[in-house]
């Protein structure tokens, strides 16, 4: 005999897509993280905001030029796409 299953409501469903989509947002966020502080390391750039993704992080971030222009752009390109993952977590 096959026992029944619990099958949740659309409306569980729903919290739990949201739910997964707030974890998938925060781990890209730290993978952007994770490559602008490699970034950083590299020239040895040191931010003095404990959270990168912060208003004085990101502050500090936009006044950083690192050694050639094209690092700074890939460093303005990470700032901006960590502040649009940002912006959808706080939306989720």
């Amino acid at each position: 005999m096959i026992h029944a299953c619990h099958v949740p409501t659309k409306h569980i469903r729903g919290i739990r897509a949201l739910v997964r989509l707030h974890i998938k947002l925060v781990q890209d966020r730290t993978h952007v993280i994770n490559r602008m502080r490699s970034l950083l390391d590299a020239y040895n750039v040191t931010i003095g905001a404990t959270k990168l993704y912060s208003k004085k992080g990101i502050k500090q971030l936009c006044e950083v030029t690192l050694g050639t222009e094209s690092e700074t752009i890939v460093l303005q390109q990470f700032t901006r796409q960590m502040q649009n993952i940002t912006e959808n977590i706080t939306d989720t």
